[in-house]
């Protein structure tokens, strides 16, 4: 008797995430994903960047490669450091790109004080006494669910025990991932650089690939960090349930 032939089978499902992906300098690449098919996609924060990510899994060029989001770090001489849930300079990339073309920090050309006001409100004030020797954040992942910061960038909308269960499960994706990521890091412009700037500045956030531990920057150090006139990745996400309850209300 012949055994029956084993066959491999794949077949696509539908995701919830759909995504636009673009190269090119942030104010070009922005316009670009969020005016593809219609303006169906927008720039995401880190929660919902973490989301497509876990959907997609651990080998999908989203999870392999990194991307501006929406968050940022808002520098401050008289006053400690904010990240920020819309970094100022996606409020005004075309002026954020000029200042770094010309080799310069974003010092809020074009912000208004309602803006700055606003993203200061909205954001998360850096506690000095958090901060690593180097002047950056580190969470662990398994804390994602209680730590603050943890919370701010991937608990996401909903209920206070929503984000919070999906905090912990994102940092539970990261410990189980190829790379086994027990922290995250959140690299920030030490307090010695942002005084000698001599003025408020703002940068974007880059959410690093698996690869590089998933790590955020925020910060000159990196070189994509002040060089948002170079060609490098915005991605925009569209969320279908978001889309479909929106219709139905």
């Amino acid at each position: 008797m012949v055994k029956e032939q084993e066959i491999e089978m794949y077949v696509e499902r539908s995701r919830r995430y759909s995504i636009a992906k673009a190269s090119a300098p942030f104010n070009k690449g922005k316009r670009a994903v969020e005016s593809a098919e219609g303006g169906k996609f927008r720039m995401p924060a880190i929660w919902l960047n973490q989301q497509v990510r876990e959907e997609r899994g651990y080998q999908d060029d989203v999870s392999r490669n990194g991307n501006w989001v929406l968050e940022g770090a808002l520098y401050r001489q008289k006053a400690d450091n904010v990240l920020t849930r819309t970094g100022l300079a996606c409020l005004h990339p075309d002026e954020a790109v000029l200042a770094h073309s010309q080799g310069r920090e974003y010092t809020l050309e074009a912000c208004t004080q309602d803006e700055i006001d606003k993203a200061v409100a909205e954001g998360l004030t850096i506690a000095p006494k958090d901060l690593k020797r180097n002047g950056n954040l580190v969470i662990p992942c398994n804390d994602f669910g209680s730590n603050k910061y943890g919370l701010f960038f991937f608990g996401g909308k909903g209920t206070e025990k929503e984000r919070s269960d999906r905090a912990k499960a994102s940092g539970l994706w990261l410990i189980d991932s190829p790379e086994k990521i027990k922290e995250l890091t959140i690299l920030l412009d030490d307090k010695n650089y942002s005084q000698g700037i001599g003025k408020d500045y703002a940068n974007q956030m880059w959410f690093r690939s698996l690869a590089d531990r998933s790590e955020l920057f925020g910060y000159r150090g990196w070189i994509w960090s002040r060089l948002l006139h170079y060609d490098s990745r915005v991605l925009g996400v569209n969320d279908s349930a978001e889309g479909a309850a929106q219709k139905s209300a």
